[in-house]
């Protein structure tokens, strides 16, 4: 009686070793297959994000005085043709940081404001390319408290 137990509790440890391993290698593969299938949605969602070249404008708001990051809310409207379509993004409170895509081969105007600073305006224009291209454009308003010159510096890559 004792041996014919432990013959069938070592066949039910097999059977049930065999049993955990098939289902893990099946939910390994269901796992895998998630991954996969999730990895072309999101390589698709990229690709097709930007199907023509763009322009990534981006750059840092600081304070002209003492250079701490400012929230700003940035605008920029297309200068030409009729139907003027815009883009607004704001500054990263934290770092100043911001980020906005245009359109290559065209004149914005970019407005920054907030309750900080006092508003400004400034003219760019977009080169064309045959690639997605980064544009920086660093900003430092003027503070309504200071009444200095607001400048931007203009680099690209």
């Amino acid at each position: 009686m004792r041996h014919q137990s432990s013959h069938s509790l070592t066949h039910m440890t097999h059977n049930f070793e065999r049993i955990f391993n098939a289902s893990f290698v099946r939910v390994s593969a269901i796992k895998a297959a998630c991954f996969l299938f999730a990895f072309s949605l999101v390589s698709r969602t990229a690709r097709a994000q930007f199907p023509k070249p763009v322009i990534v404008l981006q750059g840092t708001v600081t304070s002209n005085v003492a250079g701490a990051p400012l929230p700003v809310r940035v605008t920029a409207t297309e200068q030409s043709g009729e139907a003027r379509e815009w883009r607004t993004c704001s500054s990263n409170s934290a770092t100043g940081k911001y980020l906005m895509v245009l359109k290559p081969n065209m004149s914005y105007s970019l407005h920054v404001e907030s309750e900080m600073i006092t508003p400004f305006d400034t003219v760019i224009t977009t080169q064309g390319v045959d690639q997605t291209a980064k544009l920086f454009l660093d900003l430092k308003p003027e503070l309504r408290d200071h009444r200095m010159a607001s400048e931007g510096i203009l680099r690209s890559h």
